[in-house]
């Protein structure tokens, strides 16, 4: 005759069920095409409330509610979108390699879509009207309404040496703290500060900085990653830059 499962199995068997529903991909939600996400393949995101909103890497804009862990998946928009975006208030601004658009985070839909002439490039919202893009080399202020180029900014000095890189070297990276945007050139050495307010690039922060891949903020801290092209080692290196003080720390990340 067949033993019935003692009551220790049966609690084993429910708490091993309950774990394997848990451990189920999260389903995307909304109409805008349901994707299952089990793991997320992202660049560097924006909170919005509780909400993280980025670019996949299959180029699909989602935000994720970080209490829940539920997933809204708003698609491509029919454009390969790069991993790139700001967000303000319901809005987001999403970029391809030769178009900028505005997004409502509420409906899903694009409410603005400019063409620009800067091939790869991060962005960034300056009001409800305009915005800039940053494509290492030169930052561009646009009006969202009529596309008109409002300002041109250079971030390379006239005259400096470049090196080559390949399209999978050539990485995007800024920060922004207010008004100013650190601007990562990876072409050359340091990072580039641009006022917003005065349409002008207002500093070079060279010191002990090679060529940057990637720039992040953390209150008046700036973490740069960067290494210097001549040395033969190629040694990947991390600083920490007190944008107000001036002091700078570093260590090797290899």
């Amino acid at each position: 005759m067949k033993k019935s499962l003692v009551p220790g199995v049966l609690i084993a068997l429910s708490a091993l069920s309950s774990c394997l529903n848990f451990a189920q991909p999260v389903l995307a939600c909304g109409t805008y095409g349901s994707k299952y996400f089990d793991q997320f393949d992202q660049e560097d995101g924006v909170m919005r409330g509780k909400q993280w909103v980025s670019v996949t890497s299959k180029g699909w804009l989602i935000a994720q509610d970080m209490d829940s862990g539920v997933v809204k998946n708003y698609g491509s928009f029919g454009r390969r979108l790069l991993p790139y975006l700001d967000v303000r208030g319901g809005r987001a601004c999403v970029v391809t390699t030769n178009e900028i658009c505005i997004i409502s985070l509420k409906t899903g839909r694009i409410l603005q879509a400019k063409e620009h002439t800067l091939g790869r490039c991060s962005v960034g919202m300056i009001d409800h009207r305009t915005v800039f893009l940053n494509n290492g080399k030169k930052l561009v202020v646009m009006d969202m309404i009529s596309g008109r180029t409002q300002d041109e900014i250079d971030l390379i000095p006239s005259g400096s040496p470049q090196r080559r890189l390949t399209k999978e070297q050539l990485v995007i990276s800024h920060a922004r703290r207010g008004d100013l945007v650190y601007v990562a050139r990876p072409q050359v050495r340091g990072v580039a500060v641009v006022d917003l307010n005065k349409r002008e690039k207002v500093q070079e922060i060279t010191r002990g900085l090679g060529c940057p891949h990637q720039l992040r903020l953390y209150g008046s801290r700036l973490s740069v990653e960067h290494s210097f092209p001549t040395a033969a080692s190629g040694q990947e290196l991390l600083s920490f830059v007190d944008v107000v003080r001036g002091d700078i720390q570093t260590s090797a990340l290899n």
